[in-house]
Formats: C-alpha cells, structure tokens, sequence
C-alpha cells in the first residue's frame, strides 16, 4: 500500500512539474492570467536550480503578442523566477504591455548585461530581488511609470554603476543598491521623498552622494560601511534619520545635520574612523553617542541647539575647535570634559550663563585655550564663574573678530610683552 502511494505522489509531482506552464511559444512558457492576458514563466521549476531556458542564449526579446490553439493574447508579466540562475542570456528585451516584473525573475543571470524596455513602456511594478546576484549590468534606465519597486532589486548586483530614478518613483527602496561595489556616485532626484533602509549599504566605492530637499527619513543602514564616503550634507528637509545610517563609513570626514532632523538613532554615526568636522544644527543630534569621537577636531552648534547635554562631547581626544550658537540655554555638566586638546571656544551668546566647573574640566584654559566672544560681551564673561577662568578673551565672535593667535591675549594681532603683561593682569585680577 504504502509503495503504491509513493508511485503515486511521484506520479503527481512529475505531472506537475510536466504541466508547470499553460503553453510554450517560440522557445518561452507562458501561464495563462486572463481572458486574454499571459505572464512569462519558468520552464522547470527553479526551487534552487536553473529555471532552464539553456537552450535560449544571447538576448531575448519578449513578445507583446503570443498564440496558443490560435487564440491570442497580450504580455502583461514576467512572472516570479522566470529566468532564475539562468545563466546564457545576456540581454532581454521587455515588451510595453508588460506591467509587471515579478520576484527574483533575473536573479543570479549572471551573464545579463543589458535590459531594454520598449517605448511607451507601461511597467509599474518591479518585485523583490528581481534583478539581484552577480548580474553584469552596468546600467539600466526604468520606465517612467515604475512607481513600486521591492526589496534589494539590485542587491550585489557588483558591476552596476549607474541607474536612473524615474519621477514615478518617490523612494529608493530597501537594500535597493545594497552591495553594488562598483557604483561610485549617485544623485538622488528631487522627487524622492524616503531612502529606505539598507538602501546603499556596503556600498564600499561610494564616494559622493547627493542628496535632495525633497527627501524627509534616511532610514536605518541606509549607508553603513559606505568606506569611501568623504562627506554627508544632510538636507534640511529631512526629519529622521535611522539607527546605524552611516555606521562603518570609514572615510567619512565631515557630517552637516540641519536643524529639521527630529529624530536621529543611536549609533548613527558610530565607527566613523576618520570624522573630523561635524556642523550640527538639530538639538536632538548633540550627544556623542550617535558619533565616532575619536578623529572629531571641529565641532560647530547652529542655532537650532539650546541645550547640550551632559557629557555630550566628553573626552573627544582630537578636539580643537568648538562654536557655541547664540541662544543655548544650558550646557550640561561634563560637557566638554577631558578634550585636552581643545584651543578654541567660540560662544556667540551675548550674555553668558551659568555652567558648571566640570565641563571644562581638563580643558587647557590657562592660555592654551582661548574664548572668543561677541563685541562688548568680555565684560560679562569675565564677571561670570567658569568662563572668568579662560585666561584669553577676546572679543569678535560672530562678527569675524579675534586673531586666532595662540597667545594674543590682548587681541591686537601680535605675541610681544603686552601679552604677558596683560596675562599677569588677568591673574591678579587688576587692569
């Protein structure tokens, strides 16, 4: 009994697989969808083999009209695994009736070079991983009426380098670019509104990217391990950046985050070896903990900044430069601490306030380490515990003054013996 169900299921399955497409015509198989409409398909079952098609070769051009008992009907899809791991064709040639490009139907073609749609095309959507794994695509112009695409379409797709974006398309999808090692530059259109996450991870030749004001969330991983990434301007239109979104962008040396962005995940910025300058403008982007600190020399708070938080800049090593916007409200204790290199402090804020002696704690303030603040503002500053100990204030913060001469404590653009003089003063508190 039990030999005779299992000839019988093998039965089955061979039948199955033998009865996989409605009808073949001219070398494809199509599955009937419709009264009048057909989808291309697999020829075997590719369920982690070839979805065979050998017999193919070279480019392959899909008909938007097929026959079967001759009857006719209209391409309107390349169905999911069409032509997975099928490895001979080089080039397909996409009808205008197809509307839909279905999952993994190019994956792992790895000898597909080059994809053409027909003029008029009327492709929307275009399925998870559908071009994915090892092609041999340089580049690829999608339609303009594709307005969905899936997960990792080009995922590892190595040879890549360029793609267009069409104005349909209002988001660069999950891992869309993830791992396309060749790609070098990319500007994002000014239609896009969302770049998804993983969308450019481990995109290692990335050097230079543009991004757009039309653009509101960089979503997590977006651009982890993008190691030849120099520089990230962040647009003012964005409001949130995700978690880990530049994390391991090893070459990555100067960061500008706007005062839109509301929201920004931890480790954002993290194991960013070679950061330098950071320009932040957002209150909520102020904590350490989303930045690699280690190479940080010049850190500048816009305006947007009220508050910074305790230990906020904490034993940045490299740390030389700092402007403080003008209207902070509080600066947290710690804030600064143990930035041993730190030289120059620039506070735009007219009247000082009140901080604690522990965020600059270890900051060299005894000469090494200058304060610049706004005109007529020395006065104020000197009155004011903490920021009194700076044993160099000068005036021009904000308005291009102050020499920056590492010793000119009496601002006048010179190191001679009225410095000195005027720094025995200071410590004696006369003059």
């Amino acid at each position: 009994m039990k030999k005779n169900l299992l000839t019988a299921a093998l039965l089955l399955l061979a039948s199955l697989s033998a009865s996989a497409y409605d009808f073949m015509y001219n070398g494809l198989c199509y599955n009937i969808t419709g009264d009048n409409t057909v989808s291309v398909t697999w020829e075997v079952f590719p369920d982690m083999n070839p979805s065979a098609y050998n017999n193919l070769g070279g480019t392959v051009t899909i008909p938007e009209t097929v026959y079967n008992s001759n009857k006719a009907y209209t391409v309107t899809a390349i169905g999911s695994n069409t032509f997975y791991k099928c490895a001979v064709i080089t080039g397909i040639s996409i009808p205008k009736t197809v509307k839909t490009i279905g999952s993994a139907a190019f994956s792992y073609c790895t000898s597909l070079s080059s994809v053409t749609f027909a003029e008029g095309s009327e492709l929307t959507e275009i399925q998870n991983h559908a071009f994915n794994y090892d092609t041999c695509l340089v580049s690829i112009t999608l339609p303009n009426t594709v307005s969905t695409v899936g997960d990792g379409i080009f995922n590892n797709c190595k040879k890549l380098q360029s793609v267009n974006i069409p104005t349909s398309l209002t988001y660069i999808g999950w891992s869309m670019f993830s791992g396309c090692t060749s790609l070098k530059s990319f500007d994002i259109p000014n239609w896009v509104t969302l770049i998804k996450t993983y969308a450019f991870h481990a995109c290692d030749a990335l050097e230079r990217v543009s991004i757009p004001n039309s653009v509101r969330t960089i979503g997590s991983n977006a651009f982890q391990s993008c190691t030849k990434l120099s520089s990230m301007t962040i647009p003012n239109s964005v409001d949130s950046i995700g978690i880990y979104a530049f994390n391991q962008c090893k070459g990555l040396r100067s960061v500008a985050i706007p005062s839109s962005v509301r929201t920004i995940g931890v480790h954002s910025f993290t194991s960013c070896d070679a950061l330098e300058t950071l320009n932040i403008d957002s209150n909520v982007a102020v904590d350490i903990k989303y930045y690699t600190k280690s190479a940080l020399k010049t850190l500048t708070l816009g305006n947007s900044v009220t508050v910074i938080p305790e230990n906020a800049f904490k034993d940045c090593p490299a740390l030389e430069s700092v402007t403080l916007p003008n209207n902070f409200s509080s600066i947290g204790n710690s804030a600064f601490a143990g930035c041993t290199l730190l030289g120059d402090v620039t506070s735009l804020r007219e009247k000082p306030i009140g901080i604690d002696a522990s965020v600059f704690s270890g900051v060299q303030v005894n000469g090494y380490c200058d304060l610049h603040v706004p005109k007529g503002s020395v006065g104020r500053y000197r009155a004011m515990d903490v920021w009194k100990d700076f044993y160099v204030i000068d005036e021009g913060a904000g308005q291009g003054g102050g020499t920056g001469l590492k010793g000119d404590v009496n601002g006048d653009g010179k190191v001679n013996v009225s410095d000195v003089t005027a720094l025995v003063n200071i410590i004696l508190g006369v003059g």
